[in-house]
């Protein structure tokens, strides 16, 4: 090759590296936004009915396994949703990119995508969750927490 068509190489490969890099915080920025949509809809959902109720049945009981045993709770407290509530962006973008590769049933390519697949069934789920913690809540009082 020419020096010419070396430097154009080169060029061209600099700008495919400047996009790529530029396409990844434009990804990186919309997962943000997206994280401040998801929590403001977790909480309008009932998030911190669910968690105070997570939080009541462990001051009753430290060592109830609600995960073992309920799936409302897996449901609703999985590590997505929690790192998407405790504000950790390096999780959340961790969990989005596992996705993109590994998205189970889903088409996940794109912040919308995950964003999407974020908000399916988290009002039930809360729920369901709900029920099922009133009734640990009530059997734990009613024996007088853990033993």
């Amino acid at each position: 090759p020419t020096r010419r068509s070396s430097d154009l190489l080169v060029a061209e490969k600099k700008r495919e590296e400047e996009a790529a890099k530029k396409a990844v915080e434009e990804e990186k920025e919309a997962i943000r936004k997206g994280m401040e949509e998801l929590k403001k809809f977790y909480k309008d959902a009932g998030w911190e009915k669910a968690e105070a109720a997570l939080d009541k049945i462990y001051a009753l009981d430290p060592n109830y396994d609600v995960f073992e045993n309920y799936g409302s709770a897996c449901n609703v407290f999985h590590s997505g949703a929690w790192s998407v509530m405790s504000d950790d962006f390096v999780e959340v973008y961790a969990f989005y990119g596992y996705l993109k590769r590994e998205a189970y049933n889903e088409t996940i390519s794109t912040p919308s995508d995950w964003l999407a697949y974020m908000k399916k069934g988290i009002p039930e789920a809360i729920e369901a969750w709900l029920k099922d913690a009133d009734t640990i809540i009530k059997d734990l009082e009613a024996k007088g927490g853990a033993k």
